[in-house]
């Protein structure tokens, strides 16, 4: 219900004459949603949780994102240390890995770089899953100059 609360319509927001906007056919303005994704491989069933924002002015945003890791055969949900354990890797490792595609993937506009790498990885927003092939997946938000976005690396 906090999603079906958070609806506001044009007609109710003031928007500055000067400003382009997308319409829709619902006259909405802005509203929040949830998107899931699930992934099985053998005795792991994987959620993927993401809330987003939208708004005609900025479309979609994202906001947050979790996952949830069940084990069929032990019967429970995996935590983060239980998935880094089984995978031999830390979150450490993972923001290198993420540093590095975020670097490699930079461009700049007007001298300005349009992703903010260190803000991204101190505010670190991610969830750590077992995808649909087995490997430990990690999806998490971009922090950008321009609109933040998901990205994700699967781990090795």
């Amino acid at each position: 219900t906090a999603f079906r609360n958070s609806i506001k319509y044009v007609k109710d927001v003031e928007i500055p004459s000067d400003t382009t906007y997308e319409e829709n056919e619902n006259g909405i303005y802005s509203l929040k949603y949830r998107e899931y994704a699930s992934y099985a491989y053998k005795d792991y069933i994987s959620l993927v949780v993401q809330d987003n924002s939208f708004d005609v002015i900025n479309i979609t945003a994202p906001e947050n994102i979790k996952a949830y890791t069940f084990d069929k055969k032990e019967n429970k949900i995996l935590s983060e240390n239980d998935l880094l354990e089984k995978y031999e890797t830390t979150m450490d490792k993972i923001k290198d890995k993420i540093k590095t595609k975020l670097n490699a993937e930079q461009q700049t506009v007007d001298d300005m770089p349009l992703i903010n790498v260190d803000k991204t990885l101190s505010n670190l927003n991610y969830a750590l899953y077992i995808n649909k092939i087995g490997k430990l997946e990690i999806n998490y938000i971009v922090n950008s100059t321009k609109q933040n976005y998901y990205d994700n690396i699967v781990i090795d």
